[in-house]
């Protein structure tokens, strides 16, 4: 074996190497509690040594339900933003929408203008999970700043098909043109 081939040999060796993935460890996610249609909970998010904390809230919904989700900030330090995902394991979750206004926090002033909000159709029925956490926030505190989020759900209602009258009516026309050849 000569030297150029025992270059390539262990090139190929140290390609196949770093293209073997590792698997991938997170720390479970740790609940907060438990958000229902109506109600209005308070957290805090911490951000200890310049690291990032998220809350996380769940809540049950049916496909077709509508419901808003809206985060309100009580520190002006804090950019409040939210991802609403389907699901409860984050190895496995689907991504439905998320809210953040995408303007920093302006110093000094705590107001409605920075509060995420989002709002629509849920697509799936289960169980969805509400990560929360800071965007573009100013320092914020040791003990986290804190948020109030509020949840409210209602009802999908079933729509019956345009297309179900047209058939009826296809059905009648029918009954009626047999009834007549007799």
């Amino acid at each position: 074996m000569n030297l150029a081939s025992l270059k390539h040999l262990l090139a190929a060796g140290i390609l196949a190497g770093a293209m073997i993935g590792t698997a991938a460890v997170a720390a479970p996610v740790v609940y907060d509690g438990t958000i229902n249609s109506g109600d209005t909970v308070t957290g805090h998010i911490d951000e200890p040594d310049g690291g990032a904390n998220n809350d996380y809230w769940k809540f049950t919904a049916n496909a077709g339900d509508f419901a808003v989700i809206t985060g309100h900030r009580l520190d002006a330090a804090l950019d409040l933003a939210f991802s609403l995902y389907f699901g409860t394991d984050d190895a496995t979750w689907v991504l439905v929408d998320s809210g953040d206004d995408e303007i920093p926090e302006l110093p000094g002033f705590a107001g409605p203008f920075s509060d995420p909000q989002t709002m629509g159709v849920l697509p799936y029925t289960g169980d969805y999970s509400i990560m929360m956490w800071a965007f573009l926030s100013g320092a914020l505190t040791e003990e986290g700043d804190n948020y109030q989020l509020q949840l409210t759900i209602r009802p999908g209602t079933p729509v019956p098909a345009p297309a179900a009258l047209g058939i009826v009516g296809l059905g009648l026309m029918g009954l009626g043109l047999a009834r007549r050849r007799k």
